[in-house]
């Protein structure tokens, strides 16, 4: 059956060629689009684990630092700073973003040993645009939280003599 000029018969192949570059930019677009998020999501991750076991490493080695008599919490904060930074690798940690307390409390009946705990705020720019746009600031906020017991003075002693 002939059709008039102007329009092509749909079983022909080149009716058919016509739609398929567009297709295939919509395709291409489509992947380039979740590429780029898992991208974002994985460094997200990557980060994240990171910032927490430098966190977790940090607190370890700063519980068994002892305490001089007159301990500036700040210090300790710095200190624990440029241990996470260099640990995880994340050059931009502000030092602001690092907190360390201490608790001092007597060792009760229960066996309580007092405790360090080191935490860090780290803000991960995300660099994709469509990802960025489902949060808030463009930006997604990590959290790390590290608890370590703080040794006795008898027992870090010991530790360093039996070092030796």
């Amino acid at each position: 059956m002939a059709t008039g000029g102007s329009q092509p018969d749909r079983r022909h192949p080149t009716a058919r060629a016509r739609h398929q570059p567009r297709d295939r930019t919509l395709a291409i677009a489509t992947v380039a689009l979740l590429l780029s998020g898992i991208f974002d999501v994985g460094r997200a991750l990557y980060c994240r684990y990171r910032l927490g076991y430098a966190v977790t490493q940090s607190a370890s080695l700063l519980s068994r630092r002892p305490a001089p008599a007159t301990e500036d919490a700040k210090a300790m904060s710095s200190a624990a700073a440029e241990l996470i930074r260099r640990i995880s690798g994340l050059r931009d940690l502000p030092p602001s973003s690092v907190r360390v307390s201490r608790s001092y409390a007597a060792a009760s009946a229960s066996g309580t040993a007092p405790r360090m705990t080191v935490r860090a705020r780290y803000t991960l720019p995300l660099l994709s645009p469509h990802v960025r746009a489902l949060f808030r600031n463009g930006s997604v906020s990590l959290e790390a939280v590290a608890t370590r017991p703080v040794p006795s003075t008898g027992t870090l002693a010991n530790a360093m003599c039996s070092a030796v």
